[in-house]
């Protein structure tokens, strides 16, 4: 049975990935700082998932990636970094492609493309860099330091029974969590490493996920507003050729209504 060490123990993600991963490895689940504290403790397990990043972060040597990456420096240990789509930019693409140019215009973008780089650099093939889209999971935290735009969603249903949405209709990526969980296990079991999209590959809008949010709600008024995001489905081609990935449009609209019904559960 394979070893698993998840870094992050406060991140929402870590623990969704950790009671997915449990029902087939061992898993263990920390904080990046007491990985600080025993260094070696790392070295105890076959791969490493970090799910740790910090917003104030401005140098890629302090990111937890890098510092972690440094630690496996030849050693066969697999690590897995969560990457993110924003590594692309505003591309005039709306498919897009691990082969295209990252031109990535947010510090948040332009950080996780650096640490991509180098933890290709220091693991070689013993990386596996995961650039995901948005992936949907149930998140009421009010306090949180990456806002998502999921979050914001709900949130704002729950409370003022509204949801803000651009003038303008983007398309997005919507990746319900169970659907990213199954492709990493499915990673995990066949040793694969490499950049890999997580996604659907399939575009939803925004008002039409709005709309299912509040059709599981059961309530809930759209407002329109002075705003901008923009257009990303991602191409998972690739992806496709390593793993076995059923998906389709019903699936993901089925995830969206539950993510509504979930909260109508937290009332």
């Amino acid at each position: 049975m394979k070893k698993i060490l998840i870094i992050g123990k406060k991140s929402l993600l870590s623990s969704n990935i950790e009671r997915y991963l449990s029902k087939r490895y061992f898993v263990k689940r920390i904080s990046f700082s007491k990985i600080i504290k025993d260094k070696n403790f790392i070295l105890n397990f076959d791969l490493v998932i970090n799910c740790t990043f910090d917003l104030k972060i401005k140098n890629y040597k302090e990111t937890s990636d890098y510092i972690l990456a440094n630690f496996l420096i030849n050693k066969k240990i697999i690590y897995i970094m969560i990457s993110t789509c924003k590594v692309y930019g505003l591309s005039k693409k709306i498919f897009l492609s691990e082969r295209i140019k990252c031109k990535p215009n947010s510090h948040y973008g332009k950080l996780k493309f650096t640490i991509e780089k180098k933890v290709i650099q220091l693991l070689k093939k013993n990386a596996l860099i995961l650039r995901p889209s948005n992936i949907l999971q149930f998140d009421l935290r009010k306090n949180s330091k990456l806002k998502t735009f999921v979050n914001k969603m709900l949130l704002d249903l729950k409370i003022k029974n509204k949801i803000f949405i651009p003038i303008k209709n983007f398309t997005k990526d919507f990746l319900p969590i169970i659907f990213f969980n199954d492709v990493l296990d499915q990673l995990i079991q066949k040793n694969i490493t490499g950049i890999y999209n997580i996604g659907t590959g399939i575009g939803f809008s925004i008002d039409k996920f709005a709309k299912l949010l509040i059709k599981g709600y059961g309530k809930g008024e759209i407002y329109k507003k002075n705003d901008y995001t923009d257009n990303v489905i991602l191409n998972i081609n690739k992806l496709k050729k390593k793993i076995i990935y059923n998906i389709s449009k019903s699936k993901i609209k089925n995830e969206i209504i539950r993510l509504g019904k979930t909260l109508r559960l937290h009332e």
